[in-house]
């Protein structure tokens, strides 16, 4: 079982500001698909542990070898965006 009204955005803080991430700050996310909307959330989970590389994306000269820090992220509002949309 799952809720699937609720929605999570799993975000990747580099190594400069994995320090300064903490539970429960306000946070905001943006979709390319969706230009000008925001949606607005908590930080429910901070990973205590740095990650060896950063997940990778479409965007050319990537550092692939950055370390990052994972943090989960609870939207209000955002029953429109589908499950696994990179955000």
């Amino acid at each position: 079982m799952a809720k699937l009204r609720a929605r999570r955005i799993r975000a990747f803080v580099e190594e400069l500001d994995a320090a300064r991430i903490h539970v429960r700050p306000k946070a905001v996310g943006t979709v390319d698909g969706l230009p000008g909307k925001e949606f607005r959330g908590t930080v429910a989970v901070v990973v205590l542990r740095m990650g060896k590389r950063s997940p990778h994306s479409d965007a050319p000269g990537e550092d692939r070898y950055v370390r990052f820090r994972e943090a989960l992220v609870d939207l209000e509002a955002a029953d429109e965006l589908p499950l696994n949309l990179r955000v």
